[in-house]
């Protein structure tokens, strides 16, 4: 019972202050990241550009 109490603790914030991908990570991979890293431009062949919406992003995540 102990360790499951805890672990409400641990993980409770994050589940609290999460905010959507859209709003919160997609600006930012917009901004920083699609430049060089999107489209026909993949620096160290890493491509973003698949990842514009959260159900893109958990798809790439399993």
């Amino acid at each position: 019972m102990k360790p499951l109490v805890a672990s409400l603790f641990v993980f409770a914030p994050v589940f609290l202050f999460a905010g959507s991908f859209e709003e919160e990570v997609l600006p930012i991979l917009k901004r920083s990241c699609l430049k060089c890293h999107g489209g026909e431009k993949t620096k160290g062949q890493v491509d973003f550009s698949g990842i514009l919406t959260e159900s893109d992003a958990g798809d790439h995540l399993d």
